[in-house]
């Protein structure tokens, strides 16, 4: 017999997937949206030198997350297959 969480998500996955293939009402229009084909924006030339570019090698620090700042601390201190990776690419 299977368990009771198991036979739950059987049925709710099935659920979900019947009211996915339900149909629309009649009174649906679809949005066309239309493209100028061009972008235009003014913070294009603005931020095209190098040091207009925020560091992103510590992207997380945004965050001023304690715990996320340890995990990933952890995790670089733990990852022997990206140093290794890194010396590689620094090797060649």
């Amino acid at each position: 017999m299977l368990p009771r969480g198991r036979v739950f998500r059987c049925w709710m996955l099935a659920a979900t997937m019947l009211a996915g293939c339900a149909r629309v009402g009649p009174d649906f229009q679809p949005q066309h949206e239309t493209w100028s084909g061009q972008w235009t924006s003014e913070a294009i030339g603005q931020a095209s030198e190098a040091g207009d570019q925020p560091d992103m090698r510590q992207w997380w620090q945004v965050f001023n997350d304690p715990v996320l700042e340890r995990l990933i601390t952890e995790a670089d201190a733990n990852d022997a297959g990206v140093r290794i990776a890194g010396l590689r690419v620094m090797e060649a």
